[in-house]
């Protein structure tokens, strides 16, 4: 529900040593109503010093398909790159969105290899402990404009690393400055 998402985030700006948000959700049409209550948490988050990343969404890759909170200014918005060819990904929704250019950047997000999970697991039922039990398969393969906001978060993290002081805007700038331009002849999409 878009309230606990909220109250998540609300939770996290409250806490003190909290320098990144990785939001891995999208709304694909526009809900005004929602998307001003993101705005108002994404400005209290600017204004205490917190990066929040998007995904630009998984509408196909029309000029103008960005919806919902990944529209937003006081977000670093991430779109997706097809690696295997260099293309931006088919299911990485564009800009741009008023007078913004949305996504902010792109990154690979096809066929990022990462840890499986057992994603209906409860590790508590009725007061007890519970354990997983043993994955066969302990790779898997996924696609999507979320890898790509989580990749970019992580270089983040890292940037932070090495120097705790970098506002969103410096971080903005860094990120933009790093970006090579593709091949693709349509900047809003890219």
């Amino acid at each position: 529900y878009v309230s606990n998402i909220l109250f998540a985030l609300e939770s996290l700006i409250n806490e003190n040593k909290v320098k990144l948000i990785c939001l891995p959700c999208e709304l694909l049409t526009h809900n005004y109503f929602i998307t001003n209550l993101f705005k108002d948490v994404f400005s209290i988050a600017a204004h205490k010093n917190i990066t929040i990343f998007l995904p630009s969404g998984s509408n196909y890759k029309n000029e103008n398909s960005i919806q919902g909170i990944s529209t937003l200014k006081n977000c670093i918005t991430v779109g997706g790159i097809d690696n295997t060819n260099m293309k931006i990904y088919d299911y990485s929704s564009c800009g741009p969105y008023c007078n913004y250019q949305k996504p902010d950047l792109c990154a690979s997000c096809v066929n990022i290899t990462s840890l499986n999970s057992n994603t209906s697991f409860i590790s508590e039922k009725d007061g007890i402990k519970l354990y997983p039990k043993k994955l066969n398969i302990k790779y898997k393969s996924f696609s999507g404009t979320s890898l790509a906001a989580a990749f970019v978060c992580g270089i983040t993290a890292l940037l932070l690393e090495r120097n705790p002081s970098l506002t969103f805007s410096d971080i903005y700038s860094i990120l933009k400055l790093s970006c090579d331009q593709l091949e693709e002849l349509n900047k809003n999409k890219q």
